[in-house]
């Protein structure tokens, strides 16, 4: 069984959107050319202009992140981003993601998996 959960949040996008909210939260299996490594990239997307994360964990904080841009540069939150950017979290693979928590100024948001 959890290899199926887990399957699915990799063969396809696992998204929150809708009701009203300020944001999306996907999650993918990616590669590192760099560090030649796979990982889990959870994937916050603002629906909005002055979205502000403050903060991000997975699985309760249980496990380790690193938040990273698209280029690969650490940021700090909070962090703004405008409608159609993002913000991205490196999650190493022996993490099993269970949830995906989000604190913004527009309200606290989560995906459970």
């Amino acid at each position: 069984m959890k290899r199926l959960v887990l399957s699915i949040i990799i063969m396809s996008s696992v998204l929150f959107a809708g009701n009203g909210s300020p944001l999306k939260i996907s999650v993918k299996k990616e590669y590192s050319n760099s560090w030649g490594v796979y990982y889990y990239a959870a994937y916050i997307t603002s629906l909005m202009d002055g979205l502000i994360v403050k903060s991000a964990k997975i699985n309760r904080g249980h496990c380790r992140i690193s938040l990273t841009t698209s280029g690969g540069r650490v940021i700090r939150l909070p962090k703004t981003i405008d409608y159609g950017n993002k913000i991205a979290f490196m999650i190493p693979l022996n993490c099993d993601i269970l949830s995906v928590e989000t604190s913004t100024n527009q309200g606290d948001w989560s995906v459970e998996y």
